[in-house]
């Protein structure tokens, strides 16, 4: 059986796996060869078994994504990590013990403790099983949303670019509530209804994720009250105002006089509660748009013709943009997807 998971999909994924040696569990999670797990000790068995549960959603503009993984296993083993990629990684041992290594040290943590760091930050996991058993929750969340919500706590973009990585040591409430509700994605019948929840509510479960983990990350920290939450309604009327017009590509004077306010005022609303610039905000939901139409095949339709008509009549810009957001070209999308 093909046991590979493909994260590019944009439907929920769940997935219940188990097997009797680490090369089944690399084949599970798609490990590259020079990232293939090792045993710590080979002569003992390795039984296994995983739930994972994966949502993407989009929204305003931001494609964000939330992957939860309980494994369970019988014996020790570590792995080399990759380097690339900006995630946010969250994960809890409750069984057993967790050594990670990075550029700068070593730590550990134990039942009770969590690690949060930036997915290219580790260049090797060790897991240790005690008393015959390792059993841990991992989670995996898109960076910009971490980010997102920092800053509209905070009220600043720049406090969204520190250092991310912390070891939180105490059981806190914040450290408790995320613990359990990654238990509850995993379960199977709790993920397997995830295929019928709506985009919006897949979005709103992702946010509230990435809440909970600013709350660990700064559990001791204090931001204020609940309106630094809150978008300004001239911002949200942007919002929906570029998203009503993606084909006609209004410029930011438009937007603005739209919206009755300046063009600095309208600049200063979106970077203090977006991180973006209108502008860039309006280009990144066009890509979305091209990205997803480029998802479902648009057979009869070149790139070229799909992106002029979203206002990219720049055919070298447009490669360039469509490649930083998304990591491919757009004719690899197509063809990842079976379109023509």
């Amino acid at each position: 059986m093909d046991h590979g998971i493909n994260f590019d999909s944009m439907l929920p994924l769940s997935w219940v796996a188990s097997g009797s040696d680490l090369k089944g569990l690399a084949d599970v999670l798609r490990l590259e060869p020079s990232l293939r797990p090792e045993c710590l000790d080979p002569s003992c068995p390795f039984n296994w078994k995983m739930n994972l549960t994966h949502l993407e959603a989009s929204k305003f503009g931001e494609s964000v994504s939330l992957s939860v993984i309980h494994l369970e296993c019988d014996s020790s083993w570590e792995v080399k990590c990759q380097s690339l990629g900006s995630d946010i990684i969250m994960t809890l041992p409750l069984q057993g013990r967790i050594a990670y290594t990075f550029a700068d040290g070593v730590e550990e943590t134990r039942p009770g403790q969590v690690m949060i760091y930036p997915y290219g930050d580790m260049l090797r996991l060790r897991c240790i099983a005690e008393d015959g058993v390792y059993r841990t929750i991992s989670l995996r969340i898109s960076r910009n949303k971490v980010q997102r919500v920092i800053t509209r706590r905070t009220g600043r973009f720049n406090q969204a670019k520190f250092d991310i990585r912390r070891l939180v040591r105490d059981g806190s409430h914040s450290l408790s509530v995320v613990g359990r509700l990654m238990a509850m994605i995993t379960e199977p019948v709790f993920a397997a209804n995830l295929r019928t929840v709506s985009e919006d509510a897949r979005y709103a479960m992702i946010n509230t994720v990435a809440q909970v983990m600013v709350d660990v990350i700064h559990s001791e920290e204090r931001y204020g009250d609940d309106k630094a939450d809150a978008i300004p309604l001239y911002v949200t009327k942007a919002l929906t105002f570029i998203q009503k017009n993606l084909k006609t590509r209004t410029s930011v004077h438009e937007v603005a006089s739209h919206c009755a306010v300046s063009v600095r005022k309208l600049e200063r609303g979106f970077r203090d509660n977006l991180g973006v610039s209108p502008t860039e905000y309006s280009k990144n939901v066009r890509l979305e748009h091209i990205r997803m139409i480029l998802k479902r095949g648009a057979s009869g339709r070149s790139i070229s013709t799909i992106a002029a008509e979203f206002g990219f009549s720049n055919r070298t810009r447009f490669l360039r943009d469509y490649l930083t957001k998304f990591g491919e070209a757009p004719k690899d999308t197509r063809t990842s997807e079976g379109g023509t």
